[in-house]
């Protein structure tokens, strides 16, 4: 009966391990798995301790590591509790001891990595076939993390690319705009905030398939994302508020711009930045000396429209440790 037992932890555990990668990697709509989840999780609450931007870049790279040695190591412990559960599961070869519970686990190791170094041998056709089904799952899960691993490094690319672009406009939403602005009037906004939705709504995609690219926090405010998605999202309150018609872009161009930043926003809430008060209205300082006049109660009815979505590019900012009235607003600089 402890024998039964043992085999079916064992096959639960690789069966739990193997679907919570793979719901992980190819379940886009479906975040991390449950293990993935918890275990990412853990390393977020760790994170907030240091304050310090060096040891928070850390994060990023040491989630991604984390996550597949746990998943190598929990589908090891599986493998091994399943050759365990049969005292004469292996075979030693040459003059080598008879395996016990680390001989086997030094078998499942080798195993799993297709290493086939032959220090023991199963015994019997049964644990033949477990032994195949052992170094199918090692070369599918071997497969499955070098793909990840590209995926996510190619996602942080793209994701510090895209910041870069919005902070080069301006340090500060009124900045953005007034970077447009020719005699009073923004110009190109309309083929810019195309452009940004499209390369913002791509990587908020890229967030949602793999979980944990929003681990990867920036030490360097011009390649945030969460900095230029708040930036971004602000300047575009601000257009969408201007006095004049004929100063706001095309409300396609709007529509499109807000949009992504509502994905993104959506995408951050429901994985693990949790949702704060939303923050004051964006300053237009600057904006009225330039011609651009900017109406109250216009202003008022955008933030009041989005605060869902205001509070949680907040929670996003101030969770890779940011300020919003120092890095967003430039209140505090």
């Amino acid at each position: 009966m402890t024998d039964l037992l043992i085999l079916g932890a064992g096959l639960g555990l690789v069966g739990l391990t193997l679907l919570d990668a793979g719901w992980t990697i190819w379940w886009v709509d479906g975040d991390a798995g449950p293990m993935t989840r918890r275990l990412l999780g853990g390393l977020r609450a760790l994170a907030r301790r240091p304050r310090g931007r060096r040891l928070r870049s850390l994060l990023g790279p040491a989630s991604l590591v984390a996550t597949l040695m746990a998943w190598f190591v929990l589908i090891g412990i599986g493998w091994t509790l399943v050759f365990a559960s049969d005292g004469a599961s292996l075979a030693a070869t040459g003059s080598l001891p008879p395996p016990g519970l680390a001989a086997k686990a030094y078998y499942v190791a080798y195993t799993l990595l297709t290493m086939g170094n032959g220090d023991y041998v199963p015994n019997g056709t049964p644990w033949q076939a477990a032994t195949s089904v052992a170094v199918l799952s090692g070369l599918v899960l071997l497969t499955l993390a070098i793909t990840y691993t590209m995926s996510v490094l190619e996602g942080v690319v793209k994701k510090r690319t895209t910041a870069m672009r919005v902070h080069a406009l301006g340090a500060t939403p009124a900045a953005i705009v007034a970077t447009g602005l020719v005699d009073g009037r923004p110009r190109g906004f309309d083929r810019m905030l195309s452009s940004l939705a499209e390369q913002l709504a791509l990587v908020t995609e890229q967030h949602l398939a793999y979980p944990v690219l929003h681990f990867y926090d920036a030490r360097d405010r011009r390649v945030s994302l969460s900095l230029a998605a708040a930036l971004l999202d602000d300047a575009v309150t601000l257009l969408a508020s201007a006095r004049e018609a004929e100063a706001r872009p095309q409300p396609l161009a709007l529509a499109e711009a807000r949009g992504a930043i509502d994905r993104y926003a959506a995408v951050l809430a429901r994985t693990f930045v949790e949702a704060e008060a939303p923050p004051p209205p964006p300053s237009a300082d600057g904006l009225e000396a330039r011609g651009f006049g900017i109406d109250p109660e216009a202003l008022g009815r955008e933030t009041a429209t989005g605060a869902k979505r205001r509070a949680r590019l907040r929670g996003a900012v101030e969770a890779e440790g940011w300020s919003w009235d120092r890095d967003v607003s430039g209140r505090g600089a």
